[in-house]
């Protein structure tokens, strides 16, 4: 599996060099982290946090590709690094009845809540990755477009469930299901939710009859975004209940966040 996710990679690369609308982009977030617990110092370090190297070849009209790689610092690692395959998917726009309407296939956006779009306003990841409800992207393929007027966008994919940083880590005969939906009535507000059902095999839990038990994670998010002036607030509510069949109960998890922001100029934000 895993080789022939690196040969077909490898020859989307190799492709895109060819093309001659490929566009290569980078970027890096540095970090200096000072902190002190009760008047002491715990740390004090300077790293490179997260960068992207990216292609985007343009196939054709119709047919587009985007190639990430993540690089990263990881204090678990032996040489103090990550790398990361974040992205790997082609897009396929104007071959469906439906306007505005796109097919993606690979290694894609997961459509859920605002991790999908989420800019790193803050140095912190999406709540919905950092508290493990989702992973930022996923193995499938999707479809997704904007509704008429400008009033908004969707998204309905299905995904292995696996993430991307475990590659054939969790893929079993359950995929994981996701749709998304945004609305903005009047300019400045946009409303919204997303529904994920992620299901697994439990290998380590057998019933009587020596059948693999079974774990169902429903996912809810509901987002809000406001924009006056130089003023922006975001909010988000998530929810996550994993029924466990072999404990038979339920375990729910909630998240809220709230990210106020205004913007003094084109180059600073003040953040809350």
């Amino acid at each position: 599996m895993k080789k022939v996710i690196l040969s077909i990679l490898l020859t989307i690369m190799v492709v895109s060099f060819l093309q001659a609308e490929t566009k290569l982009k980078m970027e890096i977030w540095n970090r200096w982290t000072y902190q002190t617990v009760d008047g002491e110092n715990t740390v004090n370090e300077m790293a490179l946090k997260r960068g992207y190297f990216r292609l985007e070849p343009k196939f054709s009209s119709k047919i587009k590709g985007r190639f990430n790689v993540d690089f990263f610092s990881d204090d678990d690692a032996d040489n103090g690094a990550g790398l990361k395959i974040k992205y790997a998917y082609l897009d396929f726009s104007k071959i469906l009845p439906i306007k505005d309407a796109k097919i993606t296939a690979g290694l894609m956006k997961t459509y859920f809540g605002t991790i999908y779009d989420w800019d790193y306003t803050t140095i912190d990841k999406d709540p919905s990755d950092k508290y493990k409800f989702a992973s930022s992207t996923d193995y499938g393929v999707g479809i997704s477009g904007y509704l008429p007027n400008g009033y908004g966008s969707y998204a309905v994919a299905t995904y292995n469930g696996e993430g991307y940083k475990k590659v054939g880590d969790n893929i079993n005969n359950n995929l994981s299901f996701a749709t998304n939906l945004r609305v903005s009535p009047i300019p400045g507000i946009t409303i919204g939710g997303s529904y994920m059902l992620n299901s697994k095999h439990n290998e380590d839990e057998i019933d009587d009859e020596d059948n693999l038990l079974r774990e169902d994670a429903n996912l809810f998010a509901g987002i809000s975004k406001i924009a006056l002036g130089n003023f922006n607030l975001l909010a988000q509510y998530l929810t996550k209940t994993v029924s466990y069949e072999a404990e038979k109960e339920d375990i729910t998890t909630t998240a809220i966040s709230l990210v106020p922001t205004y913007k003094l100029n084109n180059t600073l934000d003040i953040v809350t």
